[in-house]
C-alpha cells in the first residue's frame, strides 16, 4: 500500500525556520481540561471529515469546507494518483476530482460529487497556534476511520528539509499514515491546519529521537484558498536530476578536483536531460568524471539543499543558469524548470 504520509528525519534542532508565529501567547486551557474540550469539538466536527481513497490504493484525509462536496487535503495525498474517492462519515462514497492546489504548501482542494447537503468546518486563518496549545486532528491511519489524534503543541514555524512545505507546526499528535489532509483543529472547533508529515527529531535533553507529527497552518491564507477554489494551480519547479553531495577528500578519492554538488542521475522526460548535464562516467578503476555543481545564477552551491532550495523559490517556466565543473572544464548550462509530472 503507497504510503500517503510523507515520513522525516530531522537530524538538528537548528532548522529552525525564520519567520515563526509572533502573535501574543493567549492563556491556554489546562491540558486536561482541553482535552476533555477536543473530545466534545471531535463529537461534534467528526461528520465533516472525510476518508480520501484512492487509484493506485492509497488512503488518506481530508475535509469539508462547503455544503456542496468542496474537500480540503494535503496536497500529496492525490499527487500522484489516476483516479480518487471521497468517504463520508456515514460510509457513502462519492468520485471526486481536483479544483486546485499548490504543491509547495502541500495543500489541495478537490470536489465530491455529492447529492445532498454536506456539514463542513470553518477555518480559522486570522489567530495564529501557540507552543503549548492543544490540538487534535481527524485522520483514518492504523485502520481506523475518521478517529481523533490529540496532542500539543512543540514549535511553529519549522522547516523540516528544503523539498518540504515551511513555517510548519510541530506537535505531539500520533499521527500516521493515513492521516494526512487531515483537519488539525483548536479547542473552538476550528480548522487552524492541515496534517502533513511526520518523523523523528533530536532534541536537547533526550538521547533518542523524538516523535513529531507536523501541519502546514491556514493563517493568512485566505487570499491563496480563494484563488485555489477559482482553479489555481502551483507546482513545484523541478530540474529533473538527482543531487549526490562528495567532501572533498570522497572526490579525490575518485579523481574529481573538489568535492560539491554532484549530478547523479538525469531524469527522462525532465529538461535537465537534454541540457547538457552529465552522469557520472568511470574512466578507470580510481577516476570518475563528474558534474559539480558550484552555482546556480549566481550564486554559490554548498549543499543539495541549497541547490533544492533554491529552485523551489523560483517558479515553473523561470529558467535558472548552473555553473558546472567537469573535469578541467567549468560549464555554463540552463534549464527551464517544469512541473514534476504526474501519473495519470
Amino acid at each position: 500500500m503507497r504510503t500517503l504520509m510523507l515520513a522525516v528525519m530531522v537530524a538538528f534542532m537548528g532548522l529552525l525556520a525564520t519567520g515563526a508565529q509572533q502573535n501574543d501567547e493567549p492563556s491556554l486551557l489546562d491540558p486536561r481540561a482541553a482535552r476533555a474540550r477536543l473530545e466534545q469539538v471531535y463529537e461534534q466536527i467528526h461528520p465533516a471529515a472525510v476518508r480520501i481513497e484512492t487509484r493506485p490504493e492509497g488512503v488518506g484525509s481530508g475535509f469539508f469546507i462547503s455544503p456542496d462536496g468542496l474537500v480540503l487535503t494535503a496536497y500529496h495525498v492525490i499527487e500522484d494518483t489516476q483516479r480518487f474517492w471521497v468517504r463520508s462519515a456515514d460510509q457513502r462514497r462519492y468520485p471526486a476530482e481536483v479544483v486546485g492546489y499548490d504543491a509547495l504548501r502541500d495543500i489541495a482542494l478537490i470536489k465530491a460529487r455529492v447529492s445532498q447537503r454536506m456539514p463542513f468546518m470553518e477555518l480559522e486563518t486570522a489567530k495564529a497556534v501557540h507552543r503549548g496549545e492543544s490540538l487534535m486532528t481527524i485522520g483514518n491511519s492504523r485502520g481506523a476511520f475518521i478517529a481523533p489524534r490529540i496532542g500539543v503543541v512543540t514549535s511553529i514555524g519549522r522547516t523540516i528539509r528544503p523539498d518540504f512545505p515551511s513555517d510548519l507546526i510541530a506537535s505531539t499528535m500520533p499521527l500516521a499514515p493515513g492521516d494526512s489532509g487531515g483537519p488539525v483543529l483548536n479547542t473552538e472547533g476550528k480548522v487552524v491546519a492541515i496534517a502533513v508529515a511526520i518523523g523523528r527529531e533530536a532534541q536537547d535533553g533526550q538521547e533518542a529521537p523524538v516523535f513529531q507529527s507536523y501541519a502546514t497552518p491556514l493563517l493568512g491564507l485566505d487570499s491563496l484558498l480563494s484563488q485555489i477554489k477559482a482553479g489555481y494551480r502551483r507546482d513545484i519547479p523541478f530540474m529533473g536530476v538527482s543531487l549526490g553531495q562528495l567532501s572533498d577528500d570522497e572526490a579525490r578519492a575518485v579523481g574529481l578536483r573538489q568535492g560539491g554538488v554532484v549530478v547523479m542521475e538525469l531524469l527522462e522526460g525532465y529538461p535537465a536531460a537534454t541540457s547538457g548535464l552529465q552522469p557520472p562516467r568511470r574512466l578507470s578503476e580510481n577516476r570518475v568524471l563528474a558534474d559539480v555543481i558550484l552555482e546556480v545564477d549566481g550564486r554559490a552551491v554548498q549543499s543539495a539543499n541549497d541547490l533544492i532550495a533554491y529552485v523551489r523559490s523560483r517558479q515553473v517556466g523561470d529558467t535558472i543558469t548552473l555553473k558546472v565543473l567537469r573535469g578541467s572544464e567549468t560549464l555554463t548550462i540552463k534549464i527551464t524548470l517544469t512541473p514534476k509530472w504526474r501519473s495519470g
